[in-house]
């Protein structure tokens, strides 16, 4: 599993650093084409994956197509960087996703609407962070290498140390010394990419490596949490090793939305980068 795993990675990490590092219609077209494949895995998860599927679920099922066109429309509007026209239609379409449930919604039914922000913020805020002309290129590099290095920090310390499970009653196979090893391997990338002159070398950089490292491992968790809620292993199979899209992304679907309300609290890239 780690070999097939490593194998996919190989694979897909190259293609997201080129996208990034192209920008413009490269980025657009790989973030719609992952909020896409995101907003098919929930759908099929929510509907016919674990739960009992509502009377309306025979397809074609209308709610998905909402859910689906609103999500693409949503990443179309931010990729523009017209943001405001996304949160509307991302409100337009959890409200036409909660009406066509009917008046008697489920928990799983307010789960499918909440997919669509679950999905969309995270893609905007790629969008709105690439669009810092001098600093945004480098800060989602940065987002990008410091959940990877904690996903392979935590994998590698929670094997080799073991010990207490960090919350066994949601993913059984983390533990605190994983939580741990991600943590030191996202500061210990921040201080050696800033002794080689890549990024800031300064006690708040590394600070927020950390915070986006601890904000990523949150993420993972709360991933494992919907899939217990599903009685499912993973959202999809498309990617050998990882399972689908969302089981791969989850880190970055909170660390991203995370660094740019920090950039907007702070108010510039610049004043995250120096």
């Amino acid at each position: 599993m780690l070999t097939l795993r490593c194998l996919s990675a190989a694979v897909l990490i190259p293609v997201a650093l080129a996208a990034v590092w192209a920008g413009g219609a490269w980025l657009a077209a790989m973030l719609l084409a992952v909020a896409g494949l995101m907003a098919k895995e929930w759908v099929d998860v929510c509907l016919t994956r674990g739960v009992d599927a509502p009377p309306w679920a025979a397809s074609p099922n209308p709610a998905a197509v909402v859910f689906l066109g609103a999500v693409v429309l949503a990443g179309v509007a931010a990729t523009l960087g017209r943001l405001l026209p996304a949160f509307v239609i991302l409100a337009a379409g959890g409200i036409a996703v909660a009406t066509l449930t009917g008046l008697r919604r489920r928990a799983d039914d307010v789960i499918l609407t909440l997919g669509l922000a679950y999905i969309t913020i995270p893609i905007i805020a790629v969008t709105w962070l690439a669009h810092d002309i001098d600093y945004g290129t480098k800060i989602l590099f940065w987002v990008l290498a410091v959940v990877w290095v904690t996903d392979i920090g935590a994998y590698f310390a929670g094997n080799l140390l073991g010990g207490p499970k960090l919350a066994p009653s949601v993913s059984p196979s983390k533990t605190w010394s994983g939580l741990f090893g991600g943590l030191i391997a996202a500061a210990a990338l921040a201080a050696a990419a800033g002794g080689m002159g890549f990024t800031p070398l300064n006690g708040r950089f590394v600070t927020l490596s950390v915070l986006v490292s601890l904000v990523a491992q949150g993420g993972d968790l709360l991933e494992s949490r919907l899939k217990r809620h599903f009685e499912v292993k993973d959202f999809g199979t498309i990617i050998p090793g990882h399972g689908g899209v969302l089981d791969r992304v989850d880190g970055l679907m909170t660390a991203f939305p995370f660094v740019a309300g920090v950039q907007l609290w702070m108010g510039s890239g610049e004043t995250i980068w120096r």
